[in-house]
């Protein structure tokens, strides 16, 4: 065989290894499964699947239209939070633009008599949230005591203003007797 022959074959070998193997292209991530696959806003969802990567770094979750606040990244898991706003519907991770839709996820309401809002009296740090089946309750003001209640408690609503009632009266109760003694 000529030589310029073996020289045109190795440039031809060359080119189909480089253009058939040397393109690389990213993982599409792919979603396996949700859990819980129901409840309402606030509720961190676990999302499994593979393709997610090691870090989030500038991938999303959101779901439907609205983007959801993540705590917690892996390759093979992710933990969303269900976002306010948001209706039921995929959640979909975004990975180097490309993106994977879960089965669908139901938002639920809140149990009767529950408010997504403010509690309280105004200007007093405080909150309340709904988070993994149980209501927690961060309360301000003298002597209030945090509380956390699952929804199968029906009066943990009249509980909580009956216990802010209480600790309000006996911090004033206090600031009453302290002025009393300092003589004013």
């Amino acid at each position: 065989m000529h030589p310029q022959n073996w020289k045109q074959i190795f440039i031809l070998a060359f080119s189909l290894v480089f253009f058939c193997c040397g393109r690389v292209y990213a993982q599409s991530p792919t979603i396996t499964g949700i859990s819980p696959a129901s409840g309402p806003v606030g509720l961190p969802v676990t999302i499994t699947g593979t393709g997610f990567g090691a870090t989030q770094g500038a991938s999303t979750v959101s779901l439907g239209s609205m983007n959801a606040v993540v705590t917690s990244w892996s390759d093979t898991s992710v933990v969303a939070i269900v976002p306010s706003g948001a209706s039921s519907g995929a959640f979909t991770v975004t990975v180097s633009g490309q993106g994977a839709s879960s089965p669908t996820f139901t938002i639920t309401a809140l149990p009767s008599g529950w408010s997504d809002g403010d509690i309280g009296a105004v200007g007093l740090s405080g909150s309340a949230n709904f988070a993994n089946g149980a209501f927690t309750i961060n309360g301000a003001g003298a002597s209030f005591v945090s509380a956390t209640r699952t929804p199968s408690c029906k009066d943990l609503r009249r509980n909580a203003m009956l216990r802010h009632d209480q600790a309000l009266k006996e911090g004033l109760d206090e600031v009453a007797k302290a002025g009393l003694r300092a003589g004013t």
